[in-house]
């Protein structure tokens, strides 16, 4: 069972969650740049309600914040394909997303979806926005609603100027820096889940120089454990980190050991599921001559993986002794939820272990022709 604060009833509710999707996808299947503006809005606006569901003060201030900086991405992206339309008279996505576009216009497209995703240098809304929204919330802000502004951001590796792929490659490697090193300072889990996303969105931004499908396997990788995670701190109920460590002498066992592996298959610790994409994008960058960048992204999540180990260190050493007295007392009273804590965990650590050791993940990317550029 969930905890009861947690269930609230809210009127047509999963009619915005299915709005957000829709929006999505309208988003993507569009060529016009009129239907990929209204698709973004039509997420936006069904996914408000579902950021103050609860109506505290705190998910209403995240709401505001995040209308504000979205409604801005959503100008600066709609100004950037009227300048466009002021090139080529023409509103169709496959025929402005040319070397005709002027730098202008593409430079401010870039700074528009930048802005959505919350990536460097305009990441400072994401973090305050995410630590006051509820683990359902944010579990929706940290996936789904990177999919539209991510691909479309990939869009823009068509034109790649110069000066593109210089900005590109700055917002892969500050994000990866600033999500390291944002989170040292962090007390809350939320605000530093944030900053390990905008970590992770340094390195699918990479991605994007390398090729869509290795844009997409780090980013389905990256939800499934995200997914994981929040699903097992919503039914915990924690949200400061002296919390989460009190909140380990209370939980069961096997939350404890899910949630430990979890943060670490999140930092990349190998031989994990979360070590496989990362891999695959040093493996893929290594044939590059982005050595700088690569050792930059590298920085970044060492600086991520700190703070994990950290948290890791600071709850494992002080449960030990419950941890051996409980290991063979437990017994689950929700089967649903015992079921994706022992499937996060064992595809967590077999995943890894069976995409590296098979060599699975390499012949298909030599398959599908990923080490030439876009």
């Amino acid at each position: 069972m969930l905890p009861l604060s947690y269930v609230v009833f809210m009127p047509y509710g999963f009619l915005f969650f299915m709005m957000t999707i829709f929006g999505t996808i309208y988003s993507l299947s569009a060529v016009h740049w009129l239907a990929v503006w209204g698709g973004l809005e039509i997420n936006l606006i069904a996914f408000i309600p579902l950021m103050v569901y609860r109506g505290t003060t705190l998910e209403t201030e995240s709401a505001i914040k995040y209308f504000i900086f979205q409604a801005v991405g959503s100008t600066l992206l709609m100004f950037s394909s009227l300048l466009s339309f002021s090139t080529t008279f023409v509103w169709d996505m496959s025929l402005t997303m040319l070397p005709s576009m002027t730098e202008k216009s593409s430079l401010i497209l870039l700074l528009g979806l930048t802005l959505k995703l919350g990536a460097f240098p305009v990441h400072s809304w994401f973090p305050s926005v995410a630590a006051g929204l509820s683990w359902m919330a944010n579990l929706w802000l940290f996936t789904w609603q990177k999919v539209a502004p991510l691909f479309l951001l990939f869009s823009l590796t068509y034109l790649w100027t110069n000066m593109l792929f210089f900005l590109m490659m700055m917002i892969a490697s500050g994000s990866s820096i600033i999500g390291g090193i944002g989170g040292m300072n962090q007390t809350q889990l939320r605000a530093l889940l944030a900053y390990s996303s905008i970590a992770h969105l340094g390195w699918m931004t990479f991605c994007c120089y390398l090729s869509e499908t290795s844009m997409k396997i780090y980013f389905v990788i990256y939800i499934f454990i995200t997914v994981c995670i929040f699903t097992i701190l919503w039914v915990s109920e924690m949200n400061l980190i002296p919390q989460a460590l009190n909140s380990f002498y209370q939980s069961k066992t096997i939350f404890r050991g899910a949630i430990i592996l979890l943060l670490l298959s999140l930092g990349g610790i190998p031989p994990l599921l979360g070590f496989v994409p990362k891999w695959m994008v040093l493996n893929l960058g290594a044939s590059t001559n982005l050595t700088i960048i690569l050792l930059l992204l590298i920085f970044g999540s060492l600086c991520s993986l700190f703070y994990y180990l950290n948290l890791m260190f600071s709850s494992f050493f002080s449960i030990a002794p419950i941890i051996l007295k409980e290991m063979y007392t437990q017994k689950f009273n929700n089967f649903s939820i015992s079921f994706v804590v022992i499937l996060s965990i064992t595809v967590n650590l077999l995943g890894g272990i069976f995409l590296l050791k098979n060599s699975f993940l390499e012949s298909f990317l030599y398959a599908m022709g990923l080490f030439n550029k876009p």
